[in-house]
């Protein structure tokens, strides 16, 4: 069994690479992504960055991550996170399958990390519209105090080998400050 672990891990680590982001003055932003997928990279100067990350097969998936300095309100821990996911997700819940928030713990390589999926009700049973999607995944991840990212995870079905890929590349998030540390 570990032997199969240690294999899978390799496999794994063979077909993702990772990339990094100077975000001056605030460090470095970290992720790993599978050879599969491409990533747009957009920086909004010492405010924030955004990402675009897509499969090269064309599938109908896409992960957004947008990443902000929040100076005048730290993140204060988990909780803090999932009333602020709430908030952002409230006015999609009633036009969802799910008609409820359920949050959901997101295990972060460092930091912290809830996420919520909602089921859009127009389009349940129905084909997707071109850019379209039946299920979004919203999640706020805190690799630091001051550092939020605000992630959108859009897909027509949880069964999609893109979904767990792009929840792999959310959860490889990680955020070196010691650059920005070293500069002052």
């Amino acid at each position: 069994m570990k032997k199969l672990l240690l294999i899978l891990m390799a496999m794994f680590y063979a077909s993702a690479f990772g990339v990094e982001y100077n975000w001056e003055p605030h460090g470095k932003i970290f992720l790993d992504i599978p050879i599969s997928w491409n990533i747009h990279a957009v920086s909004a100067g010492d405010i924030g960055y955004n990402f675009d990350l897509r499969p090269k097969n064309n599938s109908n998936a896409n992960c957004k991550i947008t990443i902000a300095y929040i100076k005048q309100k730290p993140i204060k821990g988990v909780d803090d996170l999932k009333e602020r996911l709430l908030a952002i997700c409230s006015e999609f819940v009633s036009g969802s399958v799910e008609g409820k928030t359920e949050l959901k713990p997101l295990e972060m390589k460092k930091g912290i990390g809830v996420y919520v999926q909602l089921t859009d009700k127009s389009l349940a049973g129905k084909p997707t519209p071109d850019g379209e999607h039946k299920v979004m995944r919203n999640a706020l991840v805190g690799p630091i105090p001051n550092v939020m990212a605000v992630i959108s995870v859009f897909f027509d079905d949880p069964s999609q080998k893109e979904v767990n890929e792009m929840m792999s590349i959310v959860q490889s998030l990680r955020f070196d400050e010691t650059v920005a540390d070293q500069k002052k």
